[in-house]
Formats: C-alpha cells, structure tokens, sequence
C-alpha cells in the first residue's frame, strides 16, 4: 500500500496557516506549488511555493463555505501548466477538522480543471486548517476520491510529524 507524505517548510506552513486563518470566522484559502519525490510504496509532496489569493477573489466567503473565482483557478493553472509542477489547495474551517460535502465539490471542480493542463504525475493535494490543527488529503488521478495522508512533515530547525491517517481513526472510533 502506498504512502502518501507531503513535506513543507515551517516557514510556509506558517505563512499559509496564518493567511487561511486569518478571516476567521469565515473561511479561507490559499495554494501552493508543489513537486513529488517518489520511492519504493512512499510519495512524497513537495509544497514548492505559497501563493496567497487575493481576498477580492474569494466568490463567496462565509463560516460554512468558501468559493474562489474561476480567475483565481486559472491562475493557479497556469502557475502549474508553466512550471510542471503540481498544486497544494489550503483551506479553513472556523471549527471540525473534517472535510465538508461542499469541500469535495469544490477541489474535485479544481483538481478536474488542474488535471487538463499538468503533467500526470504531478501530484494534487489539500490541506485543511482549523485554529488548533490541521489535516490533509491527496487527489490521485483516476481516482474519483480523496486519499487521506499519512503523514504531514514540517521542516524547520526541528522536524514536526502530524501522522493523519492515525488520528482520523481515532476521531472515526469515538
């Protein structure tokens, strides 16, 4: 069974916690860049480079929903399609560390758009942060749900490691 990791620098994990959080308590989003490296049954996402959407570009914007405009995804295409690099989807939720009905919606519409133009194995991920933590999922291609990670890696002056996959089970369990 494959691992799924995604690695980013302290200094972006908090400078992308900081800008989806900083609405509350309305949602936020921003992206990011990213690449992949890949061994044996393990991918690793790499988060390359932050990208903050502008607050003129969130559609909709309320404690239960976010929306960001077409403009604002094709920008990110075409970041991506220039690049041959992937994309990391960062959102917010005021509350609930899990992802919404309306969240798949939204970043199966992104992923289905980023697919077109970014190399097949560029990798799709999301991150979600609440005010006390954060989760995340991956989009495979041909897969038409999510894949939780296993594992969100920070690396700063000391590594910090949220394994995902574990705390969803004992969120599931009670």
């Amino acid at each position: 069974m494959r691992r799924f990791r995604l690695k980013i620098s302290r200094d972006d994990f908090d400078e992308l916690r900081r800008i989806v959080l900083a609405d509350m308590p309305n949602e936020a989003g921003a992206f990011a860049l990213a690449g992949t490296s890949s061994y044996d049954d393990q991918v690793d996402i790499l988060v390359r480079r932050p990208i903050k959407v502008p607050s003129h570009m969130m559609v909709m914007q309320n404690e239960y929903h976010l929306e960001i405009s077409p403009q604002a995804i094709n920008g990110l295409i075409s970041l991506c399609e220039s690049n041959k690099l992937g994309a990391v989807i960062f959102h917010s939720h005021p509350g609930g560390l899990s992802y919404s009905p309306s969240d798949d919606y939204g970043e199966r519409r992104i992923v289905n758009a980023l697919r077109q133009f970014i190399p097949a194995d560029a990798p799709v991920a999301s991150l979600l942060f609440t005010p006390n933590d954060v989760t995340g999922r991956v989009w495979l291609p041909d897969c038409p749900s999510p894949t939780l990670l296993d594992e969100i890696i920070v690396i700063g002056h000391h590594i910090f490691r949220i394994e995902t996959k574990k705390r969803d089970l004992v969120n599931q369990r009670g």
